[in-house]
């Protein structure tokens, strides 16, 4: 377990058989994050390079590969780890043969890890080191823990799609979109795993309010948001910015790079992704 601690925050992260995860994070001593005390055996994953539902095989170049359900990332176990300072960490990871198997490309992935003053920063850069160009989606899936009270508020008003697809997967182009400005997590809906996508997505400042915490979040940038949680009764919620969704089921080509929503890199290109929030005591 690596551990990053300065006055105000405490952070915890670990890579064993489930790969890269933070797995704590406290705001003056008090947990914000899910401790796997319920049936959801995760803390705070990354999804690369497919987020959420996968309909079967993709093709690229006339080859087929399988990606699982949200990625690999759990997958990935050489992570290069280099301890900058008490506050932070970098990490690097290129594929290996597992990977390269279940996926064409090659990469180099950069972790950055850190804390600075109240301010939690999770951040990836994403290089193509390939001949040809690269797509992938990306995701944070964070599970912060909840309170009866606890809601989402958002800078500007926000649009969710209201039907969720066979096996969660994605419906596009639905008319029926409802427009709201605050989200108050126990006014809704999460029986059966649903989750609730935000497919025109454009705020930059999302705020939750949590007990006597609140956590203001930096979403320029990202295209979709997503809020799960596993059921109804789950002490847990889950605030996910994706650069990408879940395939649509209906959905006929199996190209790669006919996803919706599917990120592209050309040769040598990067592309930095942030999560950052600062914690305040309301």
């Amino acid at each position: 377990m690596y551990e990053l601690k300065n006055d105000i925050l405490e952070a915890k992260f670990e890579i064993e058989e489930k790969g890269l995860e933070i797995r704590s994070l406290k705001h003056k001593g008090k947990e914000l994050l899910y401790q796997q005390d319920e049936d959801w055996a995760k803390n705070f994953p990354v999804l690369f390079p497919v987020c959420g539902y996968v309909k079967g095989k993709f093709t690229y170049k006339g080859s087929e590969y399988e990606v699982p359900r949200h990625g690999f990332f759990k997958d990935i176990k050489n992570w290069k780890v280099n301890k900058v300072s008490d506050t932070l960490f970098e990490l690097t990871s290129k594929p290996d043969e597992t990977i390269k198997k279940m996926y064409p490309f090659d990469y180099e992935l950069k972790a950055i890890i850190e804390i600075d003053g109240n301010r939690f920063k999770y951040n990836f850069e994403i290089k193509n080191d390939g001949e040809n160009e690269m797509y992938f989606s990306f995701g944070h899936h964070p599970a912060f823990l909840m309170s009866s009270d606890s809601e989402l508020v958002f800078d500007k008003p926000q649009k969710y799609v209201t039907e969720n697809g066979v096996e969660n997967s994605y419906v596009p182009n639905q008319e029926n979109k409802i427009e709201i400005a605050k989200f108050r997590i126990n006014d809704y809906d999460f029986s059966d795993s649903k989750f609730f996508l935000f497919d025109e997505f454009n705020g930059e400042k999302v705020i939750y309010n949590f007990e006597n915490k609140q956590l203001e979040f930096d979403f320029k940038g990202y295209p979709y948001l997503v809020l799960w949680k596993m059921s109804e009764k789950s002490n847990f919620f889950c605030i996910e910015p994706w650069y990408g969704v879940p395939d649509n089921f209906e959905l006929e080509s199996r190209e790669f790079k006919d996803k919706i929503g599917i990120q592209k890199l050309e040769k040598g290109q990067s592309k930095l992704i942030t999560f950052e929030f600062s914690i305040n005591d309301k």
